[in-house]
């Protein structure tokens, strides 16, 4: 496709050399004292975003290997971490690219990344204390039945009856586990079990069947495997980097959404509980990569709503593929839309919305006329005429052409961006690192996966045989302990129904 000349937005030095083209914008905007400012794609020059923007949240979308992480999540992160702004991020695939560039960037910046998973086979640093946390906050046990009843979807049943069934029985497992002075998901669960056992709320098993599930989590509950319990609100105070590897759209689907809502909400209530003390908060920001299983589990509509005047604010920023994996209720699809900053990458399937944000512009359509004609006199002799006219008539076209949107979804690493509710405006965005250097990265990016323990090697068991059937029962040694179960139970047949066989035939 032939991209017409108006949108050569990007230098063809920004496209031969895109990482030393950003490197050399984030220097330059470091050394003019830029920092309330990011460098977010080229058009031409470099796109510098305010923090304002991102205050009201940054949605992006774009398909399957446009580059939402590693052209716009990494080096947007990067430099809010090397910014010294509090990160909070929710990868929901896992990544290592962009777990690297995180880890890079605190290094880098003298910062420690707390490093939290639920991918099977990657230690976690620590485990969370979710109700040390809340119970910090003032939180009663009512008050965090209505947090975990939301979070965890217990809410969600057919019928209100076993919506009350379910809350009913969390609510009194929860205040019999803080009367008893230690509240976690493990005593939470003890004290379900006894009121279930006690023939109340009969029917709220779904609530204890989840609380069974959390209180099986390691990483859930301190003490558990060794992972001592982590300072929710020290690391809100500090501010800190915080990763979580959350595999939400592979085996722990439904565990990984219930602790991003979790940590969502106890991040917002712990957020408001220290500004009203007094304490000095920063706005956090709140990356959640892949979020679309987690829109209607942890209630990112209302939170998207709510969060920007918690405490000192938190600002999400969250990518996922096509808007269709959005759920329509609740307004969350117009929502984003509103968004400080929106970016779209592959933009074809936001054609419409681009066209009508881009406003209307005037075009005049010229129309040429052009007529022939031939007449004969009286004296028998013909004449010929021709005239021609051209006129121009007034159009009102949307000022983003299609034939442009079309240009910018064939670029590699094109799209639309809009700021604080602006004209979209074509923009390069460009991978901030070599892909040597970013495959570095992802190779160092999670912690070494623990090793699958190897179950010891059993001794071979020494069996007494009587001499003429030892050759028949010998067996060859094996460290299988299904073969050594084999071994003993041949052993025992050999003595009662082999032996006496034999010695029948030897008479």
């Amino acid at each position: 496709m032939t991209v017409d000349p108006d949108l050569a937005f990007f230098s063809h030095a920004v496209g031969s050399y895109p990482d030393v083209a950003w490197q050399g914008a984030v220097d330059a905007l470091r050394r003019a004292g830029g920092s309330n400012f990011v460098v977010l794609g080229f058009g031409p020059e470099p796109l510098l975003i305010p923090h304002s923007a991102l205050e009201s949240h940054c949605y992006v979308v774009g398909p399957s290997n446009s580059g939402k992480t590693s052209r716009v999540l990494a080096p947007l992160l990067s430099q809010l971490v090397a910014g010294g702004h509090p990160v909070w991020n929710f990868d929901c695939k896992p990544d290592h690219g962009l777990c690297g560039h995180i880890r890079e960037a605190a290094r880098a910046s003298g910062r420690k990344l707390h490093f939290f998973s639920l991918q099977p086979g990657v230690p976690s640093d620590f485990a969370l204390d979710i109700f040390a946390a809340l119970q910090g906050a003032g939180r009663t046990p009512r008050q965090i039945a209505e947090l975990l009843i939301g979070s965890l979807g217990l809410n969600q049943a057919a019928e209100p009856f076993f919506i009350s069934e379910n809350a009913g029985l969390l609510r009194a497992g929860l205040e019999q586990a803080a009367a008893k002075g230690k509240l976690s998901f493990k005593s939470l669960a003890h004290e379900m079990r006894v009121v279930f056992a006690a023939k109340r709320y009969q029917h709220g098993s779904h609530a204890m069947d989840v609380m069974e599930s959390l209180a099986s989590i390691p990483e859930l509950n301190p003490g558990k495997g060794g992972l001592s319990a982590w300072d929710i609100a020290a690391c809100i105070e500090q501010p800190s980097v915080v990763y979580f590897a959350l595999p939400v759209t592979t085996e722990l689907k439904l565990t990984s959404a219930a602790v991003a809502a979790l940590v969502l909400k106890t991040l917002v209530v712990v957020s408001k509980a220290l500004a009203l003390e007094g304490k000095p908060v920063r706005r956090i920001f709140v990356p959640i990569d892949e979020f679309q299983d987690l829109a209607t589990v942890g209630d990112i509509a209302s939170l998207a709503a709510q969060v920007r005047g918690v405490g000192a604010g938190l600002s999400l920023i969250l990518s996922h593929q096509v808007r269709e994996q959005v759920p329509e209720e609740g307004g969350l699809r117009e929502l984003l839309k509103t968004s400080g900053v929106l970016i779209v990458l592959a933009p074809r399937m936001f054609a419409d919305e681009l066209q009508q944000w881009s406003g209307e512009k005037v075009v005049l359509m010229r129309s040429d006329s052009h007529t022939n004609g031939s007449s004969t006199g009286a004296d028998g002799k013909g004449s010929t005429s021709e005239s021609r006219s051209t006129s121009w008539t007034e159009t009102i076209r949307p000022a983003l052409d299609m034939n442009q949107i079309q240009a910018v979804n064939a670029l590699d690493g094109g799209g639309f961006m809009v700021v604080k509710g602006g004209p979209p405006q074509p923009a390069f965005f460009p991978h901030h690192v070599s892909a040597v250097e970013a495959d570095r990265r992802a190779r160092r990016a999670f912690p070494k996966p623990v090793p699958v323990a190897k179950v010891a090697a059993a001794p071979q068991p020494k069996l007494p045989a009587p001499a003429h059937v030892a050759a028949v029962v010998a067996l060859p040694p094996s460290e299988d302990p299904l073969s050594l179960r084999m071994q003993r139970l041949w052993l025992r047949v050999a003595h009662t129904v082999l032996l006496p066989s034999l010695s029948k035939t030897a008479v």
